[in-house]
């Protein structure tokens, strides 16, 4: 598995690229990584780009604790939003839990997306 990361400081965005097979353990060194940077906005838009990940052996059970470890570091204000970009069913699935599980633990949007400039747009847009 691997995680790269853009930020666009000046757009108030944060693009992280996954690509491989998802490894629970290898996803929250790389989430811990991100959110403990010096220079780390928990306020910033992010965009997951999942499109080349491979999640078809990720426990699902694992979805609550991810998503409970992100709500500390993001999406305080509500002012945040955070698009998930897939093509395949199963992570469809896995990050429609991911959002639904979101709910009313982070004031942040999360929205799932099978196009990725769909996806920015929303993450991008401020309504």
């Amino acid at each position: 598995m691997n995680v790269t990361t853009n930020i666009n400081k000046k757009d108030n965005l944060r693009i992280h690229k996954v690509t491989g097979r998802i490894v629970f353990d290898k996803l929250m060194e790389a989430l811990n990584e991100i959110y403990s940077k010096p220079d780390h906005n928990p306020e910033m838009n992010t965009l997951w780009d999942l499109r080349d990940a491979d999640v078809s052996s990720f426990p699902s059970v694992q979805v609550q604790h991810i998503q409970s470890f992100v709500s500390k570091y993001w999406g305080k204000s509500g002012k945040s939003r955070s698009a998930l970009i897939v093509s395949e069913d199963v992570a469809y699935g896995l990050s429609r839990m991911y959002e639904i599980m979101s709910e009313g633990k982070t004031a942040g949007k999360i929205m799932v997306f099978r196009d990725y400039e769909e996806a920015l747009k929303w993450v991008e847009s401020t309504e």
